[in-house]
């Protein structure tokens, strides 16, 4: 089986994720598999993960725009499954799943973990980190679904996040004006 390994970190730190990551990559080729590992982060030169990077560009551009290079090697590695390291909502894994079986991993508590976040922590992080992630949960099965299972009303979801995201960077402008 041919997997795309699709993640967003900062690789260079070589921390417990990248670690984590190369093994379970040795362990999928020893299994048979081709694993491709693709990368969205500042550098990645100094990482231990073999991968091919690409340019970090920021929270809101890097997740809502389409990474076009990443799109393509994704298409011409043909692969027969993304696996997806969960990273909130992201425009390219999105449009590639629409051809491609997606498995997405995540590690957290998902929105009950997004709603004690956002208490404490209002940062522009932890507030699309709860929206992305209530799009993603169900009260009846918690835990994220694949985009073809996501409900009609939200087939249009880069629309939908897009407006959510300008509405609140609309609110902090309007907050940071006012406590200037």
């Amino acid at each position: 089986m041919k997997i795309a390994y699709i993640l967003s970190h900062d690789i260079d730190r070589n921390d417990g994720v990248v670690k984590k990551i190369i093994d379970q990559v040795e362990h999928w080729k020893k299994l048979g598999h081709d694993v491709n590992v693709f990368t969205v982060c500042n550098d990645g030169s100094k990482s231990k993960l073999k991968s091919k990077n690409y340019k970090f560009e920021g929270a809101i551009k890097s997740r809502l725009l389409l990474i076009k290079a990443l799109y393509n090697d994704v298409i011409e590695f043909k692969p027969d499954v993304i696996y997806f390291r969960y990273d909130f909502w992201n425009k390219t894994v999105f449009e590639l799943s629409k051809n491609i079986p997606l498995i997405v991993e995540s590690n957290t508590a998902s929105f009950k973990e997004a709603g004690l976040q956002i208490k404490t922590d209002k940062s522009l992080k932890s507030i699309l980190r709860y929206i992305s992630l209530s799009f993603f949960t169900t009260n009846s099965n918690p835990g994220l679904k694949a985009s073809s299972q996501l409900p009609k009303k939200y087939t249009n979801l880069n629309t939908l996040i897009h407006r959510l995201v300008m509405k609140l960077c609309q609110i902090r402008l309007i907050w940071i004006n006012t406590i200037r």
